[in-house]
């Protein structure tokens, strides 16, 4: 049976043939069509926009003849039904029907209604995905030809999308035509979703997009190939900023308890006859207490204080007491005449009654510092106010708090007592400098110790001068202040800018630096030096000239010369620092800015110097600190490492002995660089210099780095800039060996990428197979319909075998239509994209019956909607078919549907021959013809099995009658209720 409707049209304009199908379809006789004219028979049955259309198409003459393709439209049976039609048509060019047309109709009210329910589904996840708060967006990933993500590009994005992203109309565009800066981390962790399937929840900051912190789950959609991932994000830079400022603030209270050096001590009260404490018992004290009170701590554990304290012992327990009655911390200090050292105390309440915490420091140097401040303050203040520098003091928002005479004669103040408290620094800071100025503020304000800055200023009278700033945090008056020295270099400034434009005015303002100037080629010989280096030096220009680089500094910094010289040449500028030596042999430690310049038409080098041997003293103060670093690190089994601003190794601990093969002592000195991959080097810069500008961020990167053998390691790294830290003062580094995982994952990717291309194969082969099955399917079907035509002439004009031969001839032509039928199915089930929607399955079985008006099938009406899709029909349509074909004459069809565990069961039963239990067993396997022998294709129960599998349901056959098989069979499969 034909699975479409079909009418022959003869040379006339004459009905000559209309087979069964197609008087199902509209409820007719098929005799009392014959002859009828097609025009008459287009408007009776039609809509009449399509039957004109038609009938003026059907009855063309040659050449005007066209076929007929996909029209649509709706018909009412004589039932009330309304039927959804695919029209098409061709002309015969075979004898003896050459002329005639064949018009065919097809029904599509199930595709139809499956569209809109999907069209109506789909408007629905619409507006759910818009009202989403969180940001979504659906991707594909674009991978290059060895398999590395290079891009992705944006499929479709939701309105919090753009809110959060601040990109518009995105659909269609790639992530770098959008923002060709954005971080490479987001293409290799979306490109890994997209590969292996699993998703990622991570949270990671778009510095190059927004700036901010999101938090991202990322999964992949559409199934293996497609390379689509969907990405579901939060803002949440507002919490993680809170995060960073609590970690950074227990971070430095961690640092600075132990740099401290305080003793620590616990102890409970010893009550009187009126409960009050009139003594303390020590239960524990720590390590630091052993050093700074010189006693064991078995020595103190379990005694009184006033035993073991005996000198200051008494105050202890008075403002301990005090602690106690008040529930608030006492701070107080105390001199031991016993040790003769003065201490600074802070006694507070501990969880337990009468318990109590003491910390203690020696404050002894403080207290001979103070008192040798106090006798020296008058010379501090003369030395001040006749500084050759300007100092200021200011509060966290730029007011001045105080001013000597050198700042005040600097901008043109001449009433400093009347601008104390009443001016601020920024109304004299030129605009183009106020933003240096705002940020160099705010680091100190953030705990930055000091910094050095330069900065163009304006006078009372808007003259414009150029300053030196040297800034660190104090307190002042007991509150949080901003020392500020001040230099006036306005004609080293000058002097700088001249220097480019003239050769004359370089050598005038080059010598009236106030800091050594040097300049040398890339062998080392100095070319040139001005009057500062010759009075620092001692030696007279013409005898310097002779001399190299090599001989003014001392003999650990002259090694370093060759390789410092290479550095400043490859980035064309540095800073370091170095010992210079002078004629009379005295060492001066400097502070150098090198900068690659062209001296009379050749490279050469220009170096600034400056005194630091103050701050080298100050650099001493912190060495102990720097030494406990030391041993944390030097035990640690990662890899510690400490590099200066440069990149350049300060430190590095013995493990990299058991990791890379390296003698620690060989490494320090070395640039970071030297030991990196190259294809990672722009890595490791990048990342130095993020977090150069970002000192609060964390560096976490992937690196390639060479072994002592000159094998490559792979390092998964963590850093942090600590240039502020007095212990470290440099990029700390923690790095961990992970080369085995990585070669394992590699060999992963490879395997991934063989793969991918026998996939890409294989869908070539398939998409070829595809084409020549559609081509063999059209044809097939349109000599089917033609075969047809002719079988049902047969039919009418034959009789005895001639009639048998012809019946059977036509049973072939349907089955063959059947296959096409089933094969269409099979292709749609595979090629469909699986997106099940709310289907109305009473309307399916309906229309489904309504294709079998010549059976008994009984049905009571179930208004219940499933999950499924256009190819749902085809279940009822084969198994409907079967109990038909296998039931015999007078077959009677029952279909029921209940609800059944939330989900929902159908049954189809007939009256037939049944179904032998050792034939159960396999009748829904493909090319399984159970019962029917050599009659079928096999296929038919196949694709029932493939369509309830898709919409996740099951399918079984039983008895109608249990244990009574002879009395006919029960198919039961089934669905899941649509929400």
């Amino acid at each position: 049976m034909l699975d479409e409707g079909v009418l022959l049209v003869d040379r006339s304009r004459r009905v000559i043939r209309v087979n069964r199908r197609l008087a199902s379809l509209f409820g007719l006789d098929r005799d009392a069509l014959a002859g009828i004219d097609i025009d008459r028979f287009m408007r009776r049955y039609l809509p009449a926009c399509v039957a004109d259309d038609l009938a003026a198409r059907i009855t063309a003459a040659p050449p005007d003849w066209q076929d007929i393709a996909d029209l649509t439209c709706t018909i009412s049976t004589s039932g009330g039904r309304e039927h959804e039609l695919l029209i098409s048509g061709n002309r015969i060019e075979d004898e003896p029907f050459w002329g005639m047309r064949i018009v065919r109709f097809r029904e599509i009210t199930g595709e139809m209604r499956a569209r809109q329910e999907l069209l109506a589904c789909t408007e629905k996840y619409r507006t759910v995905f818009d009202s989403l708060d969180a940001g979504f967006s659906i991707i594909e990933m674009i991978f290059d030809a060895d398999g590395r993500p290079a891009d992705y590009r944006f499929i479709e994005t939701n309105r919090a999308f753009e809110r959060l992203t601040g990109m518009h109309d995105v659909a269609g565009k790639t992530m770098r035509e959008l923002a060709p800066g954005h971080e490479e981390h987001w293409f290799e962790i979306f490109g890994a979703v997209a590969r292996t399937g699993e998703a990622r929840r991570f949270v990671q900051s778009a510095k190059f997009l927004t700036a901010r912190w999101y938090e991202i789950y990322a999964f992949p959609i559409g199934g293996p190939g497609s390379n689509r991932v969907a990405v579901l994000f939060n803002d949440i830079n507002d919490r993680r900023q809170a995060e960073d400022e609590l970690r950074e603030s227990e971070e430095k209270c961690r640092q600075v308890f132990a740099s401290m050096g305080a003793g620590f001590a616990v102890l409970e009260a010893v009550s009187g006859d009126a409960g009050e404490p009139v003594d303390f018992v020590v239960l524990d004290v720590d390590p630091a207490y052993e050093s700074i009170m010189g006693s064991k701590r078995d020595q103190v554990v379990g005694r009184r204080i006033t035993e073991v304290a005996p000198g200051i012992g008494r105050a202890w327990v008075e403002r301990c007491a005090e602690s106690l009655g008040t529930g608030r911390p006492v701070r107080f200090e105390g001199y031991n005449p016993v040790l003769e050292r003065w201490y600074g105390f802070y006694a507070g309440p501990m969880p337990g009654k009468g318990r109590c915490a003491l910390i203690f420091t020696d404050i002894t140097e403080r207290k001979q510092a103070e008192e040798a401040l106090s006798e020296s303050e008058e010379k501090f203040r003369a030395l001040v106010e006749h500084s050759l520098d300007g100092t200021l003091i200011l509060d966290p928002a730029g007011t001045i708090l105080f001013a000597n005479h050198t700042a005040g004669r600097l901008v043109e103040i001449e009433d400093l007592d009347g601008a104390i408290g009443r001016r601020n620094v920024m109304e004299f800071i030129a605009p183009a400098s106020k933003a240096d100025a705002i940020k160099d503020f705010e680091q100190v304000a953030r705990g930055i110790e000091a910094y050095v800055a330069r900065y163009q200023v304006l006078t009372v009278t808007q003259e414009e001068r150029w300053v030196e700033s040297i800034g660190r945090s104090i307190l002042f008056n007991g509150a949080p202040s901003i020392l500020i020295s001040l230099r006036d270099i306005t004609e080293r400034y000058r002097a700088e800018e001249a220097l480019r434009e003239s050769e004359e005015k370089y050598r005038t303002l080059f010598d009236s630096a106030s800091d050594v100037i040097l300049i040398h080629d890339i062998e080392g010989q100095l070319l040139d030096a001005n009057r500062v280096a010759t009075e620092c030096l001692g030696y007279a220009r013409d005898e310097l000239l002779t001399m190299k680089i090599t001989g003014i500094v001392t003999s650990e910094f002259a090694a370093l010369v060759p390789e410092r010289i290479r550095e400043i040449v490859e980035s064309g500028h540095m800073v370091f620092e170095t010992a210079d030596v002078t004629r009379e042999g005295r060492c001066i430690p400097t502070e150098v800015s090198a900068r690659l310049i062209s001296y009379q038409g050749r490279p050469a080098v220009l170096s600034i110097a400056r005194d630091i041997t103050e701050r080298k003293h100050a650099e001493e103060a912190v060495r102990q600190s720097e030494e406990r670093f030391r041993l944390l690190t030097e035990n640690a089994s990662d890899i510690v490492i400490v590099l200066d601003q440069g990149g350049r190794i300060r430190y590095a601990s013995p493990s990299v002995k058991a990791v890379g093969g390296y003698a620690p002592d060989d490494l320090i000195g070395r640039n970071v660089l030297e030991l990196t991959h190259p294809d990672d080097a722009p890595l490791v810069i990048n990342a130095l210099r993020a977090a150069t500008a970002h000192p609060e961020e964390q560096i976490i990167l992937e690196v390639r780095i060479r072994h002592a053998s000159g094998d490559w390691l792979y390092l998964d790294v963590l850093g942090a800039n600590l240039m502020g830290e007095p212990a470290v003062r440099g990029f700390l580094v923690n790095a961990r060996d992970i080369t085995d995982r990585k070669r394992a994952e590699e060999a992963l990717v490879r395997r991934a990428d063989d793969l991918i291309r026998a996939s890409r194969e294989v869908e070539v082969a398939r998409d070829e197979a595809n084409m020549y099955l559609d081509i063999m399917t059209h044809d097939i079907r349109n000599a089917n319909n033609v075969s047809s035509m002719y079988a049902d002439l047969l039919l009418d004009l034959a009789k005895g075998d001639l009639k048998v031969y012809a019946e059977k001839l036509h049973a072939s032509i349907d089955r063959s239509t059947e296959i096409l039928r089933n094969v269409a199915t099979i292709r749609r089930a595979a090629e469909e994209p699986g997106n099940l929607v709310p289907v109305d399955l009473d309307a399916v079985i309906q229309s489904e019956i309504s294709n079998f008006p010549d059976v008994t099938i009984r049905y009571r009406d179930a208004h219940i909607e499933v999950l499924g899709d256009g190819l749902l029909s085809t279940v009822f349509t084969n198994l409907i078919g079967n109990a038909i074909k296998f039931g015999g004459p007078g077959v009677e069809i029952d279909v029921r549907v209940e609800e059944e565990d939330g989900g929902v069961l159908v049954s189809v039963e007939d009256t037939g021959p049944g179904i032998p239990d050792e034939v159960k067993g396999k009748l829904f396997t493909r090319f399984e013809r159970g019962m029917a022998g050599g009659s079928g294709q096999g296929l038919g129960l196949f694709i029932v099995r493939t369509q309830v599998e898709r919409y996740g349901g099951e399918v079984r056959v039983e008895d109608r009658m249990p244990g009574r098989p002879e009395d006919g069979a029960a198919f039961r499969f089934t669905l899941k209720k649509a929400a």
